[in-house]
């Protein structure tokens, strides 16, 4: 059986899709899997032992056509789109693919798949929203599934190096960066995390995105304790995150990096209306530091009381 999946959303969005791939391939072990991605999102897929071939959608005009001729010559037996909503790019990536049967969300006047995905009641997770697509293989879900996400062997050899160099026993990532400002928080604020998380003898790694790396820099310079960490693409990220005792991040992908080890987190995150629950993190030992307003309304304390928490949880688990 040859399946092409469309997965074109963010980053966060494919590391909580990635339970499809594996359980699809352990329940059809002679099945090719494809999956459809976009310029950003794609590495997340690397190393991934249950895809047989990745498309990228980038969205350049010759790289479109190119893909259009391959989406059109190639013979798939199913096509199969988790969104549970509608989407023109979705509806127009529908007809170019040939596919015996098509998997995916219809509206009225657009029935472009043969198998009709249902909108999804308020409070799924997006990982069970993705699996409602595998339904008709007879594929279901008891509790949702962490992600899966594999380690290239240059990312964990350039971190296994870092943490040599620092002559770390353990350590803990501060994660910055977030796709949005909004979603970010001030230096002054996570200058008084950090100071009372050095207090508690933590070796602290500040993650960032290259975007940020002023305010990372400018963080450093405030609080010498921290450990910069240059990271050159996504999977050093996950590398270092796949190795760390616990993580305090704003809401962005790590959170969801971390869902995919188990490893505790503190996140800071912002209440947005069907959103908390859709893409709550799956880690076991979680402290969520919610604002109903503005992410400058959480203070430091409540962060600090967070992470205690946090640690408190993970003593007693030792114990």
């Amino acid at each position: 059986m040859k399946v092409l999946f469309t997965q074109l959303g963010r980053i966060g969005d494919m590391i909580l899709a990635t339970p499809m791939y594996k359980l699809f391939k352990e329940k059809f072990e002679d099945s090719e899997i494809h999956v459809l991605t976009g310029r950003l999102n794609n590495i997340i897929l690397e190393n991934n032992p249950y895809i047989d071939k990745i498309l990228l959608y980038d969205k350049k005009p010759l790289n479109t056509l190119s893909l259009i001729i391959k989406l059109v010559s190639s013979k798939y037996d199913y096509l199969i789109d988790p969104k549970d909503h509608f989407s023109n790019e979705s509806k127009y990536i529908a007809k170019l693919v040939n596919a015996n049967k098509k998997i995916g969300f219809n509206r009225e006047k657009d029935n472009v798949f043969d198998i009709s995905i249902k909108p999804h009641n308020k409070g799924i997770h997006y990982t069970e929203m993705c699996m409602q697509s595998l339904e008709h293989f007879g594929i279901e879900i008891k509790k949702v599934p962490l992600p899966n996400l594999y380690l290239s062997n240059d990312a964990e050899i350039y971190v296994d190096e870092f943490i040599k160099s620092k002559k770390f026993e353990s350590y803990c990532v501060i994660n910055i960066s977030a796709s949005h400002e909004n979603k970010m928080w001030s230096n002054e604020k996570w200058s008084e995390v950090i100071e009372y998380l050095f207090s508690k003898d933590e070796n602290i790694v500040l993650s960032f995105a290259p975007s940020e790396r002023n305010r990372a820099e400018e963080l450093v310079s405030l609080n010498k304790i921290l450990h910069l960490f240059k990271s050159r693409n996504l999977q050093d990220t996950i590398a270092l995150v796949s190795k760390s005792t616990f993580v305090i991040s704003v809401d962005t992908a790590v959170v969801h990096i971390c869902s995919a080890f188990n490893k505790p987190l503190v996140v800071l995150i912002k209440s947005v209306r069907d959103t908390l629950n859709k893409f709550a993190p799956l880690s076991e030992i979680k402290e969520l530091v919610i604002t109903e307003h503005d992410m400058e309304k959480i203070k430091p304390e409540s962060v600090i009381r967070a992470y205690e928490n946090l640690r408190e949880k993970l003593s007693n688990q030792i114990s």
